[in-house]
C-alpha cells in the first residue's frame, strides 16, 4: 500500500501541476494587453515571437489547454479513486460504490479547484507576460503532441455548430485604457520618441480629467462676477477692463446668480443695434453642478448644452 501510494502521490501532483499550467496559460495569454503586446511585436526573443504566434489562433489555443485541463483533471480523478478502493476495497453493493465515488470527489475537487483553477488563474492574471513567456514553449510542444485528437474535436464542433448558424468571431479589440495610454507615452519617451516636455502636458491632461469640479474650480474671492443693478455702461467698463466673455450677473450677492452675460450681446445692446434687448433677456440661464461633479462629466454637459460656464454650488 506505502509503495503504491509513493507512485500514486506524485502522479497526482503531476496531473494537478499539468492542469494548472493549462488553465493559467490560457488566462495569461488572453489577459495581455496591448502594451504586452505592443512589446512583444518590437522583441526579437523567440519566445516572445512565438507568444504572438500562438495568439493569431486563439481556437487552437483554447482547444489545446482544454484537452490538457480534461485528460489530466480526468487521469486525477481515476488516480485519486484508484487510491482509495485499494484503501477501502468496495465489498458491498451499489451504496458502497456511491460512497467511495463520493470520497473520491471529495479529494479531487478541492485539488483542481482551489489549485488547477483558482490559484493558478489568480497568479496567472497577476503577471500574465511572466506567466506567458515560462509557459508558451511547453504549450506549443503539448499542442503538436495533441494535434489529432484537436483535430477531430474542432472538425465535431464545427459539425455541431454549423447547423444552427453559429459562426466564430474573433473578439474585437478593446479599446486603449488609460494606464496603457500612459504606458505607453513613457516607454515613447524613454526611447527619445516623444518630448519630454509634451509627455508631461499629456500627463496632465489625464490628472485634470481625473479631478472633480471642486478641485479645479475658480475660489468664489477670485470670481469676477457684476451686479444685475449695475449700469450698462459701467458693465462695459468692467468688462473691458477685465477682458472676459462671459461673466456671472448676481443680484444683491453671489449665492444668488441670475444669469451669464455674454460681452458681445452687452456690446450690441449699449450700441443701439437691432439686436437691443433688455438686460434681463440678454442673460442666459445658469447652469448649477456640485462641486463633486467630475471633470469629465461636465465637459459632456457642456458640449450637450452648449454652454461654456457652469456656478458650482
Amino acid at each position: 500500500m506505502i509503495g503504491e501510494l509513493g507512485i500514486a502521490i506524485p502522479l497526482a501532483a503531476i496531473c494537478v501541476l499539468v492542469s494548472a499550467f493549462c488553465s493559467g496559460t490560457e488566462v495569461a495569454l488572453f489577459s495581455l494587453r496591448r502594451v504586452d503586446r505592443d512589446q512583444l511585436s518590437r522583441s526579437e526573443l523567440w519566445v516572445d515571437k512565438q507568444i504572438l504566434k500562438v495568439l493569431e489562433r486563439p481556437r487552437r489555443l483554447i482547444a489545446t489547454v482544454l484537452i490538457g485541463n480534461q485528460a489530466f483533471n480526468s487521469l486525477l480523478a481515476v488516480i485519486v479513486l484508484a487510491v482509495v478502493i485499494r484503501w477501502q476495497p468496495v465489498d458491498g453493493g451499489v451504496a458502497a460504490w456511491w460512497a467511495i465515488g463520493g470520497i473520491a470527489l471529495a479529494i479531487a475537487l478541492p485539488l483542481i479547484v482551489l489549485i488547477s483553477e483558482v490559484t493558478s488563474k489568480t497568479l496567472a492574471a497577476k503577471m500574465p507576460l511572466f506567466w506567458a513567456r515560462v509557459c508558451v514553449a511547453p504549450l506549443s510542444l503539448f499542442a503538436v503532441i495533441v494535434t489529432p485528437i484537436r483535430v477531430v474535436l474542432q472538425t465535431m464542433t464545427e459539425i455541431v455548430l454549423r447547423p444552427l448558424g453559429e459562426k466564430v468571431r474573433t473578439r474585437p479589440a478593446r479599446d486603449l485604457s488609460q494606464e496603457e495610454f500612459r504606458s505607453l507615452l513613457d516607454a515613447g519617451s524613454a526611447q527619445g520618441q516623444v518630448d519630454a516636455s509634451e509627455r508631461r502636458l499629456i500627463h496632465r491632461v489625464f490628472e485634470f480629467s481625473d479631478k472633480n469640479v471642486g478641485q479645479v474650480m475658480t475660489p468664489r474671492e477670485r470670481i469676477f462676477a457684476l451686479s444685475y443693478d449695475l449700469s450698462m455702461q459701467r458693465m462695459m467698463k468692467e468688462i473691458a477692463g477685465r477682458g472676459f466673455s462671459r461673466v456671472p450677473i448676481y443680484q444683491k450677492s453671489l449665492d444668488n446668480v441670475r444669469g451669464i452675460l455674454n460681452a458681445k450681446d452687452l456690446v450690441r445692446t449699449a450700441a443701439g443695434q437691432p439686436l437691443g434687448r433688455p438686460l434681463v433677456e440678454l442673460l442666459h440661464e445658469p447652469l448649477f453642478v456640485p462641486r463633486t461633479t467630475p471633470i469629465k462629466r461636465l465637459f459632456l454637459t457642456f458640449k450637450q448644452k452648449k454652454v461654456h460656464m457652469a456656478i458650482v454650488v
